[in-house]
């Protein structure tokens, strides 16, 4: 007969069954936190996307406000325009901030900074004037190449607003299958405990009974031969 008491028996299955458990606990928390992670960054990309399209509406702003400037000259209009395009490559210098090493991003911006540098002149130096003297005839020779640049920023701004609309999507879909990943690995980690645990607790209970089988098959043949020296053996 085996020399280990049941005490320790059941001890020793409870233990690792929970312990198996433990482990899928353990496993799935440490998923489920990579997880989380992972959605964070993600929120965060969806943010700078939608910061990245206010980008595209400051530049669409400039172009009905030159528009508007040439019908109305008001000064006021071209302090709204000037303080539209400081919001625009405020937003511009995050982009860049946050994405240095994405090359789209980084050209896109860059891009835009070059069209604002032969806009700027051209609207304020050239534009402007033309309209508070009068002359609508230069004003509308310079309009449409004014307008050129401004559709030119909003393609870049798109082409920027594009690549972080992507980086966010990208980043959510991969929050969102680490954290199902983390899912299917506790369902799995938990059934192989499951299973391990039916297992040893069904090895556990032919163990303790076994022995008793043995003695009451002993017990039987000293009744039927009367031999008190029979020993039960349950090995």
């Amino acid at each position: 007969m085996s020399r280990l008491n049941v005490g320790p028996r059941i001890y020793a299955v409870m233990g690792f069954i929970l312990f198996l458990f433990v482990a899928a606990l353990a496993a799935f928390v440490i998923a489920e936190n990579k997880a989380a992670s992972e959605l964070d960054r993600a929120n965060e990309l969806e943010a700078t996307a939608v910061r990245a399209e206010e980008f595209i509406a400051a530049m669409e702003l400039q172009r009905g406000l030159q528009a508007e400037y040439v019908v109305n000259p008001d000064a006021q209009i071209l302090v709204e325009f000037e303080e539209s395009a400081v919001r625009a490559f405020a937003i511009a210098d995050e982009l860049e901030a946050q994405f240095p090493d994405n090359p789209t991003i980084v050209g896109a911006v860059q891009r835009a900074r070059e069209l604002d540098e032969l806009h700027d002149p051209l609207v304020f130096d050239q534009l402007a004037p033309a309209v508070r003297a009068g002359d609508r005839e230069r004003a509308a020779e310079l309009l449409p190449q004014a307008t050129g640049y401004i559709e030119q920023f909003v393609e870049q701004g798109t082409i920027a607003a594009g690549e972080v609309r992507l980086q966010a999507d990208e980043s959510m879909a991969g929050a969102k299958g680490a954290l199902n990943s983390a899912k299917v690995l506790l369902l799995v980690m938990g059934g192989i405990a499951l299973i391990a645990g039916i297992a040893l607790s069904f090895l556990l209970v032919r163990s303790l009974v076994r022995p008793l089988h043995a003695i009451r098959d002993t017990m039987n043949d000293v009744r039927e031969t009367g031999d008190l020296r029979r020993r039960a053996d349950d090995d």
